[in-house]
């Protein structure tokens, strides 16, 4: 396909994004979202790919379950080419969090939640949480790869 077509953008969303699969699943998560990264940027690297985004997770920003750490680490890997190997491409990484309407998104459980009259899940009474819809974070997605190199993991 790559060789087929002229391709200049590569959105990896590295797509295990749930917690309770990644603690289920450890090495899928870790194949995909660490293994699949490192390939794919190198591949983008060795294919003259003109922007690579890697669309990560708020899970990243502490990790606290495997799929925040493995969601970092595919982070550090862009990074990593960006930094030290790369010249050609531009690679961006956007974070997302509740995304109204994905399969990760927690409104459905918060549904069940009120029908069943259950408590609903909330980390911290303090927590705030901010939501998103699917056209937000395209265009999140979109934008990023036009912002310039400048970028920090933190």
């Amino acid at each position: 396909y790559f060789n087929k077509y002229k391709v200049d953008e590569i959105y990896h969303a590295a797509a295990y994004k749930h917690v309770n699969f990644g603690e289920e699943n450890p090495y899928s998560m870790i194949k995909n979202n660490i293994f699949s990264t490192k390939k794919l940027v190198e591949f983008a690297l060795t294919k003259k790919i003109k922007h690579f985004t890697f669309v990560s997770s708020d899970k990243a920003v502490n990790p606290k379950s495997i799929l925040g750490i493995s969601k970092k680490i595919g982070e550090y890997l862009v990074f990593y080419y960006y930094k030290m190997i790369n010249n050609r491409t531009n690679y961006s990484i956007v974070r997302f969090g509740n995304v109204i309407g994905s399969s990760g998104s927690v409104i459905p459980k918060f549904i069940n939640q009120i029908s069943s009259s259950s408590q609903l899940t909330l980390s911290h009474k303090k927590v705030k949480r901010y939501f998103m819809s699917i056209q937000e974070a395209i265009y999140l997605t979109l934008y990023s790869m036009t912002l310039k190199k400048n970028f920090n993991i933190g």
